[in-house]
């Protein structure tokens, strides 16, 4: 089976595309499995450090480290601004949707 690429993907041939590839700078980022598994508990909902620590299974220095490594390489956020959150609030598109009139709701498709 052959893949055929559209797009950007087909006219950039063989040409490297180095730090210019957000997949590449992802992974010199997090780079190994500490941080990636760092993360993870991240995502999972936990915020105390010592609960890092244990939960992943190194010790206090090598987790500081791999956090300020993640930290300094995020790229900035404004003053006063919130980070995005990293995944959009369903709880909150569906709130919108039920108090929001007919007329400004997407149209729904029926099949018949």
């Amino acid at each position: 089976m052959t893949v055929r690429l559209t797009g950007r993907l087909a006219q950039r041939g063989d040409v490297a595309l180095g730090d210019q590839c957000p997949v590449d700078r992802t992974v010199q980022l997090v780079g190994n499995r500490t941080s990636l598994l760092l993360l993870r508990e991240v995502f999972y909902g936990t915020s105390r450090f010592d609960a890092l620590v244990k939960r992943v299974g190194v010790t206090e220095a090598v987790a500081a480290q791999r956090l300020r490594q993640l930290v300094d390489g995020a790229p900035p956020t404004p003053p006063g601004a919130r980070p995005p959150s990293p995944m959009p609030s369903a709880a909150s598109r569906c709130r919108w949707s039920c108090a929001a009139p007919p007329a400004t709701r997407s149209p729904r498709t029926t099949s018949s």
